[in-house]
């Protein structure tokens, strides 16, 4: 009896004792071929792991700028007809803006050579805004951005082309559409205006020492970070809206390549007389539909003139203490609109001193590689790896 139970136990173990004593037998067998193994699943872990850590962890700077559309309160897609939206997909979206009193648009640029998104400083860096995503012609996007503050030069003349321009007289303000020494005549055409020039080069062409232009401030390759746009220069009034305001800079199409007085006046060419409809280049200064813009959005149908309140634009919370120039000519010829110190937009002549801020659109293949757009960790701009 107890030799049955033996035989059946044995049947049950022997299997399994078999397969076991085999299983051995082929790993010291095959030890080297294991080991191998082994190692390639490690090395294949190590890959794998390395390779995660290089992927890139930046954004291009638009698609960083337009994810927030689903977060109203910082930003807002405007559509062709300058109706807002929130949904991001909307096939009519032209702009995306930041608007309100709070938003989440600090930005560096202008940053010394070598320095990073982790070493950068408001030392080694200048703080920016951004407006938001823009649009061109061929509806590629890029993001504009205006400085935190205003520019001035220190000459108090820039010749260009010949033609003396005053840019800065008895206080440290710059003249915008600029007095032409030469002729005595004030211009408000901004495609020849003397702060036009000042921003767009490095130095002018006075004998001797020549006069410092403003691209010759930016330092390292910041220069060419900036895209070459065209702005367009139709007239817009104290009494525009940010809608109408914006239809009317854009009114322009009827004016020809340049205008120069043809169609001035006329339906589709809201540009005065002799300037020119449109410019392109790399320094300008914000629209007023920027300025209307950057308000919450219940304000779009407002006035400019009823722009009083400071809390009602971002742009009112920032450094704004004097009264600045802004892109669009008034329709007396030599003339354009201001930035009130007090908010709301006026007129003012060409020989007026105001304050000068620039604003550029960053081309469209640069990245976003560190801050969360707040005032004490901006976003910084890197060129695309």
């Amino acid at each position: 009896m107890k030799d049955d139970k033996l035989v059946k136990i044995l049947k049950r173990v022997l299997p399994i004792m078999s397969i076991l004593t085999v299983f051995v037998f082929v790993m010291l067998i095959n030890k080297k071929s294991y080991a191998l193994f082994h190692k390639r699943i490690e090395t294949d872990i190590n890959i794998n792991i390395t390779t995660a850590d290089e992927l890139p962890k930046t954004l291009k700077a638009t698609d960083v700028v337009k994810e927030m559309i689903g977060t109203p309160t910082y930003i807002i897609g405007i559509t062709k007809n300058n109706e807002k939206t929130s949904d991001p997909k909307d096939p009519d979206i032209r702009e995306y803006r930041y608007l309100g009193s709070i938003v989440k648009n600090y930005i560096y640029f202008n940053c010394n050579e070598g320095v990073t998104g982790e070493t950068a400083t408001t030392s080694n860096c200048e703080l920016w805004r951004i407006l938001g995503v823009f649009k061109d012609e061929s509806g590629a996007e890029y993001l504009k951005i205006t400085k935190e503050g205003t520019v001035s030069s220190a000459s108090t003349t820039y010749k260009i082309g010949g033609t003396t321009y005053a840019l800065k007289e008895d206080t440290s303000r710059s003249l915008y559409f600029s007095k032409n020494n030469d002729t005595g005549k004030y211009i408000n055409d901004w495609a020849t205006a003397g702060i036009m020039y000042w921003l767009n080069t490095k130095q002018d062409e006075t004998e001797g020492t020549p006069n410092p232009g403003y691209l010759s401030t930016l330092k390292g390759k910041n220069e060419d970070m900036i895209a070459e746009m065209k702005y367009y220069l139709g007239v817009t009034t104290k009494d525009d809206t940010p809608k109408t305001s914006y239809v009317k800079e854009r009114d322009v199409e009827s004016c020809g390549v340049d205008n120069m007085g043809a169609g001035a006046g006329t339906s589709g060419c809201n540009v005065p007389k002799n300037n020119h409809a449109t410019w392109t280049g790399k320094v300008a200064l914000m629209y007023p539909s920027d300025y209307g813009f950057s308000a919450d959005s219940g304000s779009w149908d407002t006035p400019f003139t009823g722009f009083t309140s400071k809390s009602v634009s971002w742009l009112n919370s920032s450094t704004h203490t004097g009264n600045e120039w802004l892109l669009s000519p008034s329709d007396d010829y030599n003339g354009g609109l201001i930035w009130g110190s007090n908010y709301p937009l006026f007129y003012g002549i060409a020989s007026e001193r105001q304050d000068v801020r620039p604003a550029v659109y960053i081309k469209s293949d640069i990245e976003i590689t560190a801050g969360d757009g707040t005032k004490q960790h901006p976003y910084f701009l890197s060129f695309k790896k």
